[in-house]
């Protein structure tokens, strides 16, 4: 499971209990989760979040290498509308499908043309074209490009905002995978042709350019 949605009730600070708002909430989850981690993203609108909700809360969670992140918080009890992002990511076309991560229904899946085809029809172009200066970049661009593309047809039938996907997970071959993260892929085509990591584990939407929710988790 690469996102969860929890909801809990706080109870509200007083002169007796003043305790720090972050504390408040991580304690107020499952002990079974164990640690969770708040990025500063997070932590800069939470006090915000946690009183316009009266303490009310859905706390979104999202999985990392060392345990769980928290995503997000939303009003009330929000846990029945969760949404991922199953992409496949080809050399010539991006797929996309939206699923609703309560049920497990995939809602809605479109399809675009893999831009980096402007670059190169195929792979061993591209990964000329990577070691130009800015060439790299310009490929996760455009990949990260055709994704939102793909993805905002999906959201857009299954009536699905970008906000509400916090989960994306990504099957590529290596060399696109090393694209999609902006890893120099220079030693692929070369003897004895060794890849930057093979499991790259989990990363924020973000940091990719994918338009979901920001703190999204993906996994390639």
């Amino acid at each position: 499971m690469l996102s969860r949605a929890i909801y809990v009730g706080l109870a509200a600070p007083s002169p007796g209990d003043n305790q720090a708002d972050a504390d408040r909430l991580t304690a107020a989850l499952p002990a079974e989760l164990g640690k969770v981690t708040i990025p500063l993203t997070v932590l800069r609108r939470l006090p915000e979040m946690l009183r316009a909700a009266g303490w009310r809360i859905t706390a979104v969670l999202g999985r990392t290498e060392e345990g769980w992140r928290l995503q997000g918080v939303e009003p009330g009890d929000a846990t029945a509308r969760q949404f991922g992002l199953a992409v496949d990511a080809g050399t010539t076309t991006v797929t996309a499908a939206v699923v609703d991560l309560v049920s497990g229904r995939t809602l809605a899946v479109a399809a675009e043309e893999n831009a980096q085809i402007t670059v190169g029809e195929d792979i061993l172009t591209r990964l000329w074209a990577a070691a130009e200066p800015g060439g790299l970049a310009r490929l996760q661009e455009l990949l990260a490009g055709s994704i939102n593309q793909a993805a905002a047809q999906a959201a857009a039938e299954a009536r699905v905002v970008f906000e509400k996907i916090t989960a994306v997970a990504v099957g590529a071959n290596t060399a696109i995978t090393h694209f999609l993260l902006g890893l120099d892929p220079a030693y692929l085509y070369r003897e004895p042709y060794i890849p930057v990591v093979n499991a790259p584990g989990f990363f924020r939407a973000d940091d990719l350019g994918l338009a979901v929710h920001p703190d999204a988790v993906v996994y390639c």
